[in-house]
């Protein structure tokens, strides 16, 4: 809990001051993540069994590309490391010049972003195969376990390697937790005219409410059918229904919306404006009617998975005394919450605020 406090207080420091600090700490961390996953890379490939791990994450199985949770799994991550349909992209975007070549920024944002994960991938799946671990494993597992194998195989400056890799983590999770909250709190400014210590106040009050509770040690699965402890319970419960449905439903929503009632057009004409890579009329069916069909499939694909799966709702095979009703309770009170305070801030009347100050792009 001391811990999850610091990451708090470092981030209510970065965001006080605005995108100025923001930018700041990005332009300098994470061209070190890149570094740092290519030295791992290299490490990885020069020891025995390396190459046959990427050799092994480049072989296409086609049973699981079947498996609509393996899609599932894919768009969510990809919408979760894109910050898409999270309101962050907007709420960076208000910041920008209106001359911005939002289609240029897209495509870097996009291929810088998966890039990276190629390159992260590389790093890992040589370590899991130089020491014979499970690919299976998870991204806590693969960060405390493999990487840190990996490291401990370098011929020098071992313990640096070690504390630099953790540090950038840390980093990487503070720019994350950075752009969640500013782009809540961007909204809030614009949407009632509040200054911008308020806007904050009301994001960083519940966050760090429920950081902490995901922090609880509690032991109420002493058989670890599930995830043992109170904390990694609710982290668990919590993130499959708001990452595996609400970021894919925001982003079905946004489709339709912007497609049929704003008009694609209408948008591919503005952002078109000041590019020099010009939307094509096809980018109007694929936000009319092409990603909504792709996006319905794989929610409704795993909404009947979840629901025709034997045990029933996700978690409720856990073996929980006193805490069997945390499966069925998470996702009720997840969309109750949603649609409450969707409705109170729909309800209010926009209040006119100065725009956003642009900064450099």
């Amino acid at each position: 809990m001391i811990a999850v406090g610091t990451i708090w207080t470092l981030t209510i420091l970065l965001l006080w001051r605005g995108t100025e600090t923001i930018e700041k700490g990005v332009r300098v961390f994470v061209p070190l993540m890149w570094l740092f996953m290519i030295a791992l890379i290299v490490r990885g490939l020069t020891l025995p069994g390396g190459v046959d791990g990427v050799l092994y994450l480049f072989t296409p199985n086609m049973d699981g590309i079947a498996d609509v949770r393996i899609w599932q799994g894919a768009f969510a991550q990809m919408f979760f490391s894109l910050s898409l349909g999270l309101g962050t992209m907007t709420a960076y975007a208000s910041y920008l010049p209106k001359t911005a070549d939002n289609v240029n920024n897209s495509l870097l944002v996009s291929f810088l972003n998966c890039g990276f994960e190629y390159i992260a991938g590389v790093a890992i799946f040589a370590m899991l195969f130089v020491y014979a671990l499970n690919p299976a494993g998870s991204t806590l597992s693969l960060s405390f376990f493999v990487i840190p194998q990996g490291i401990a195989s370098f011929p020098i400056w071992v313990k640096g390697f070690g504390v630099f890799f953790f540090f950038l983590l840390v980093i990487a999770g503070l720019t994350s937790a950075v752009s969640l909250v500013e782009g809540m709190a961007s909204a809030l400014i614009d949407k009632l005219g509040i200054s911008r210590t308020r806007a904050l106040a009301f994001v960083l009050v519940p966050g760090i409410a429920g950081s902490l509770m995901f922090a609880l040690p509690t032991v109420i699965d002493p058989n670890l059918s599930g995830n043992g402890v109170l904390g990694l319970t609710l982290l668990d419960l919590v993130d499959n229904w708001a990452f595996r449905y609400s970021l894919l439903t925001v982003g079905l929503l946004e489709c339709l919306l912007i497609g049929w009632v704003l008009g694609a057009d209408k948008l591919r004409y503005a952002v078109n404006q000041h590019t020099k890579f010009k939307l094509p009329a096809f980018f109007d069916w694929m936000i009319k009617v092409i990603i909504p069909v792709i996006l319905s499939a794989v929610l409704f694909g795993t909404l009947w998975q979840d629901l025709t799966r034997e045990g029933g709702i996700y978690g409720s095979t856990y073996d929980m005394p006193g805490y069997g009703w945390l499966p069925a309770f998470i996702p009720a009170a997840w969309l109750v919450f949603t649609l409450v305070l969707a409705a109170v801030l729909a309800s209010r009347p926009t209040v006119e605020s100065a725009p956003h100050t642009p900064v450099a792009e």
